[in-house]
């Protein structure tokens, strides 16, 4: 294997090279591969080999197409706070522990 200095050399000129080529829309391939793996390890971490073509598809035509139309990549998560979550159960748990309603000639129950 190479040495660090090395590898580092070999990066930067992968990274101009692909920073060169550009596509239809005059963005680099560089500039796309981050955007993509960006969309991938964010939103589809477990999927990322699945999806690779239809996200690097809807990111390259984002002009025509709208991605949050294909893919969820916004979430939005709303947990009951302790307190909403107490009440609500204790509101439940309650009702479990009225007393019976008696009719007017009916005696309680003994105890």
């Amino acid at each position: 294997f190479g040495s660090m200095a090395s590898m580092q050399k070999d990066i930067e000129s992968y990274k101009k090279l692909l920073k060169g080529l550009k596509g239809g829309a005059g963005e680099d391939l560089y500039g796309h591969l981050v955007e993509v793996f960006g969309h991938l390890m964010r939103h589809y971490p477990q999927e990322a080999l699945d999806k690779i073509e239809e996200v690097s598809y809807l990111c390259k035509n984002k002009q025509e197409v709208n991605i949050e139309e294909f893919l969820k990549i916004t979430e939005e998560i709303r947990f009951k706070t302790g307190s909403e979550a107490n009440a609500e159960y204790s509101f439940k748990a309650g009702k479990l522990f009225e007393a019976p309603v008696l009719e007017e000639d009916e005696e309680p129950p003994e105890k």
